[in-house]
């Protein structure tokens, strides 16, 4: 009865354990690494210019400071989810974003993901 109860709890370990599935997708980059978080999740799009996506975590109390960041984006950039054109994307907007390496202190988007 013991090893029954033993191999009960050992089952049920290993089934939670296969159930937790990761929300954002994985992303293989130009390096092929992966990357299975995005470097900026949940923000939202304060502006969006023709090659520059300004994002900060959301606003929770009005009176604090937030900071923001520079994202450029460049004809590789895909957007993927609710929204896949990137001229549809508005202010006020939950984006995740994952980001490329570069030569200089530029960002540039791989990918946006519109929640």
């Amino acid at each position: 009865m013991k090893k029954y109860i033993i191999v009960l709890i050992f089952s049920l370990f290993l089934l939670i354990g296969c159930n937790q599935k990761s929300e954002e997708p994985n992303l293989i980059n130009r390096n092929n690494t992966i990357k299975t978080q995005s470097e900026y999740l949940d923000m939202v799009v304060i502006e969006l210019n023709e090659d520059i996506l300004i994002i900060g975590p959301p606003a929770d109390d009005p009176e604090a400071s937030y900071p923001s960041y520079e994202v450029n984006i460049n004809e590789n950039t895909k957007v993927e989810g609710r929204i896949t054109d990137i001229n549809l994307i508005e202010n006020g907007d939950y984006v995740s974003v994952w980001t490329e390496p570069t030569q200089t202190d530029k960002l540039i988007a791989e990918v946006i993901q519109v929640d």
